[in-house]
């Protein structure tokens, strides 16, 4: 995963962040 790989960099976190915002986006506007 390239989550993974990312976060081994030190840069999972943001990835992170930015993927749980868009997600919680996306069910709030389901």
């Amino acid at each position: 995963m390239r989550l993974a790989v990312a976060h081994r960099r030190g840069e999972g976190a943001l990835l992170v962040d930015a993927y749980k915002r868009m997600s919680l986006r996306a069910i709030e506007e389901a």
